[in-house]
């Protein structure tokens, strides 16, 4: 591979990982990201606290999942296209 290809591949790599990092994090609820993210968006919108709104803490957490899913189709996708191509 030419280093055209690697100057493309590394730099779509790393932003997978990111978005896969953040995912990660929304998903698990590691310090309390999607219950803040929650929390905000209620403040934002001047709901209170008890009432429904689709930003709850299961939809951000799903809104992390497919944080992960995009983030991994940015990983490997590309890795695919590059190592699977004939020269």
């Amino acid at each position: 591979m030419s280093w055209f290809g690697w100057a493309v591949l590394i730099p779509i790599t790393v932003a997978g990982l990111s978005v896969f990092s953040l995912g990660f994090c929304i998903f698990r609820d590691i310090k309390g990201t999607a219950t803040t993210w929650s929390r905000l968006y209620r403040e934002s919108k001047n709901i209170a606290p008890g009432g429904f709104t689709m930003a709850d803490v299961p939809t951000i957490k799903g809104m992390g999942f497919m944080y992960m899913l995009m983030g991994a189709m940015f990983v490997f996708g590309p890795a695919w296209t590059v190592f699977t191509s004939a020269r």
